[in-house]
This record gives C-alpha cells, structure tokens and sequence, in this order.
C-alpha cells in the first residue's frame, strides 16, 4: 500500500508542479475581516441595548469606537482586508426578529455575517459617488 501511495504521488507531481507554475498564488488569499460599524452613539444604543452594559460584558460606544479605530490601524498596518458593515438599527431589528433570533453578540456577528453573504454574491452598489483618488501629477513649468 505504501509504494502504492509513493507511486500515486510521482505519477501526479508532474501536474502538480504545472499548476504551480501557473496558480502560484491560489492558496495564499489574505483572510477577509468584517466587522461592525455605526455611525453615532445613537445607533450604536439602539443595537447594543446600554442595559446590556450593567452585566460589563458589551463596551461602551466611546470605548468600541476606540477599539475599533485601533483595530484599523492594525489591519492598514499589516495589509489585512477587511469590510466595515454599517448596521442600522431599523434594519438589523427587523431581520433578527424575522430569523427568530435574541439580539446577542452571535446574532450581530451573524448579521455582519449574512450582509457580507449577499454583499458577496450580488455586487455592491455605491449609496453615494466615491472620492476620486486619482494621483494628479504636477504640471511642468
């Protein structure tokens, strides 16, 4: 069985360096992070419900904001991918009660989870135009 095996091996390397050659890259993608983001304390409380706080288990806004503006930095600095996923509260309220689910960190987890699920596979489409960021060189004078 075991030179059976070895056999296997040699008769396929030949393929597997050809495509090696020619996918060198295929199994090195960078992991993609999601992860929330709202735009005011308001929404914030409207999600995280402030009682939730009493127990010390979800942070405050000024502290998830900090700890998230530091999470970015880290992910710039190290050239990880990620996606901010804007949760508005209207929305994320009526699709967990439709789905049944407490509003738990797991279900906004599974929220951000399920926006970047459909993100994925219908495209995205900008809400306002994008900055142009365009390098302008100067003009010779």
């Amino acid at each position: 069985m075991r030179y059976l095996m070895i056999f296997i091996r040699l008769l396929f390397l030949p393929v597997w360096l050809l495509a090696k050659l020619i996918y060198p890259d295929c199994r090195k993608s960078e992991p993609l992070i999601t992860y929330a983001w709202f735009t005011s304390k308001k929404d914030y409380d409207a999600v995280v419900h402030p009682d939730a706080n009493k127990a010390g288990d979800v942070l405050s806004y000024d502290e998830w904001k900090m700890q998230t503006l530091d999470d970015i930095a880290l992910y710039h600095r190290t050239g990880l991918n990620y996606i901010k996923v804007r949760i508005r509260p209207n929305t994320y309220h009526q699709w967990r009660k439709m789905a049944g689910l407490p509003n738990t960190v797991n279900t906004r987890e599974l929220y951000i989870s399920n926006v970047c699920d459909q993100v994925m596979e219908d495209g995205i489409e900008p809400t306002k135009l994008p900055a142009l960021t365009l390098i302008m060189e100067k003009p010779e004078t």
